[in-house]
């Protein structure tokens, strides 16, 4: 049995705030009217000393849950449509009736129509107005019931269980897999949205570093921040927790990854023969 990383400084956080540190009261563009939380990734001698920088950048925090809702499904669902449109299309040409039928533009009913009158075999038939009818359907629930029951005898095959596999390992490149702190539980998971940088003034991050009354800090100048304020007199502004080292480490060579890459030419198609022939050459 795993046990359980030290991801977090469980110590009271009391008026301090650097490189690795939680928040409320934040901000992500793909939820919004949502309240999340923000990962400090401000160098920490920037945010400890004042007058070095201007503002304090974060990284958007979300739960996984509606990580999974706003941003994963879609994708899995993609997906999933795809391979409903390869089997319809392995169904159709094993029926003699053409190649690639569904990149052709058919509507349901123009695909009903030819399932009906072109194939032969009831089996095949039965096959295809079920694809057929999951694969148009606006509804979620057969999507759903893949999600739960899955359709593959081979586990590790399920989209789902590939992609929540990548995002366990961190290769996903704009998400990051994180534990949650001790105020949620060990089986509780947030995602860390790698690929969106928010800011707070300097001034504004200090006054939340201490722990501040909604009610207080909506009284000032914050046009300049990307806050989330619930309008709710009893909501409390401060650090949620503090990741360790060398865990933010971890975190800020993903986010640093998204912005580093470097993209050239594909190298010409003929370089694995070039490659193959000196090898030949090497051996004769």
């Amino acid at each position: 049995m795993s046990s359980i990383r030290s991801i977090f400084n469980e110590k009271p956080i009391i008026n301090r705030m650097t490189q690795g540190s939680i928040i409320n009261g934040c901000v992500a563009d793909a939820f919004p009217g949502e309240e999340v939380f923000g990962l400090i990734i401000t160098p920490r001698c920037d945010v400890c000393h004042e007058g070095k920088v201007d503002s304090v950048h974060y990284l958007p925090v979300v739960p996984f849950e509606r990580w999974f809702e706003v941003i994963a499904r879609p994708k899995i669902k993609e997906i999933w449509k795809k391979n409903i449109c390869s089997q319809l299309n392995d169904q159709f040409k094993s029926a003699k009736i053409g190649e690639n039928v569904m990149d052709a533009g058919f509507t349901y009913d123009d695909l009903l129509k030819i399932c009906n009158e072109k194939v032969k075999k009831d089996s095949s038939k039965e096959k295809i107005k079920g694809l057929l009818s999951s694969y148009f359907s606006k509804e979620e629930d057969d999507f759903n019931y893949y999600l739960l029951n899955g359709e593959v005898k081979d586990e590790k095959k399920h989209e789902l269980i590939k992609y929540l596999s990548k995002l366990e390992g961190n290769s996903i490149a704009p998400y990051y897999l994180l534990e949650a702190w001790s105020d949620y539980g060990q089986e509780k998971h947030f995602v860390v949205l790698l690929r969106e940088v928010h800011r707070i003034q300097f001034s504004i991050a200090m006054i939340i570093k201490s722990g501040v009354p909604e009610s207080m800090l909506a009284e000032l100048d914050l046009k300049y921040n990307d806050l989330f304020l619930t309008n709710d007199p009893n909501n409390f502004f401060w650090v949620q927790a503090e990741i360790n080292s060398p865990f933010i480490e971890h975190i800020m060579q993903a986010f640093i990854y998204n912005f580093s890459r470097i993209g050239v030419d594909d190298r010409p198609g003929k370089t694995i023969d070039y490659l193959f022939n000196s090898v030949k050459n090497t051996i004769q």
